[in-house]
């Protein structure tokens, strides 16, 4: 038990407490939330490009199984 209440451990405890609140407080302001606004359509943007990407792939990927199956099959 003496171990749980090291000074160490005690303060990742109040830090977690208190990270909340700090958070909160930044986000209030106009500038932080326009820089989380554009932080997520960037974030956003990625994952449509990255999809788009991830789509064309299996597109071509698809289209050389398919002449494969026709190689196979001596068409």
């Amino acid at each position: 038990m003496s171990d749980f209440i090291k000074p160490s451990k005690v303060l990742l405890f109040l830090s977690g407490v208190a990270a909340p609140s700090v958070v909160k407080a930044i986000m209030a302001s106009p500038k932080a939330r326009e820089l989380a606004v554009k932080g997520v359509a960037k974030g956003m943007k990625f994952k449509n490009e990255v999809e788009v990407a991830f789509q064309n792939i299996k597109e071509d990927a698809e289209d050389i199984y398919h002449d494969a199956r026709l190689e196979i099959n001596g068409e």
